[in-house]
């Protein structure tokens, strides 16, 4: 359960699931988007900080 906090976790579990026949994109798309999530959300952090800062130096 504890490994499900890092992207490590969701994207071995994604992995095992795509090896084992007949599951496939079915039984892993909620994986991967949580993976897509967890790479999606710091970049707009940071992007959101960037910008606050960029607004202060310019007015």
């Amino acid at each position: 359960m504890i490994g499900y906090l890092v992207p490590h976790g969701w994207g071995m579990d994604a992995l095992i699931t795509l090896t084992k026949p007949g599951k496939g994109w079915a039984r892993s798309w909620s994986r991967c988007a949580v993976l897509l999530g967890m790479a999606a959300l710091p970049c707009w952090c940071i992007s959101l900080v960037v910008f606050r800062k960029r607004m202060r130096t310019s007015n």
